[in-house]
């Protein structure tokens, strides 16, 4: 089973701005700046390395897989799917997962109609992914009722954050 994920849905981003669509990922290094609108209960997961300045942002849509295979065009579609697709394409560009620490943000309630909360499944799924990958969150920004836009900086590691309604932080 090949599931290297196809260069157009993961562009690595140098002195740009690139837009993580729902199920996507990309890779960027200092200079760059990796962006996804919209959050509500998907949930943008950054994956960052502040010696090599270098870090992925994946844009996760579902808590679980349940063992499909990946899909190449959507890497970031679930959780698990996510999480080892941004660790392989960070270690394609030498990044030993060792180095990496985590930032999370959306998971939110949106929609009070819904029986389940989806926003909070892919908050605890994508929380216990990284357990089991022994990765350190370092910052949070998840739940509440408001979607939210965030925008990373892998030369500083800093996650900008928008909020439905214009509040503004960073993680």
């Amino acid at each position: 089973m090949n599931t290297t994920t196809p260069a157009h849905l993961m562009r690595e981003s140098r002195q740009k701005s690139t837009t993580v669509g729902l199920g996507q990922l990309a890779v960027a290094s200092a200079g760059g700046e990796l962006v996804t609108y919209g959050l509500g209960s998907c949930i943008g997961l950054v994956l960052w390395s502040a010696s090599k300045r270098i870090g992925a942002l994946g844009h996760i849509v579902m808590p679980d897989s349940r063992g499909k295979p990946v899909d190449p065009k959507n890497p970031a579609k679930y959780a698990d799917w996510a999480v080892l697709e941004m660790l392989k394409a960070l270690r394609s560009r030498g990044v030993r997962k060792q180095e990496l620490v985590a930032k999370l943000a959306g998971g939110a309630r949106t929609l009070d109609t819904l029986s389940s909360d989806i926003g909070q499944q892919n908050t605890l799924s994508t929380l216990a992914v990284l357990k089991e990958q022994e990765i350190e969150v370092v910052a949070r920004s998840v739940g509440g009722s408001v979607g939210r836009t965030i925008r990373f900086y892998p030369e500083t590691g800093l996650v900008e954050l928008r909020f439905v309604g214009g509040q503004r932080s960073t993680l």
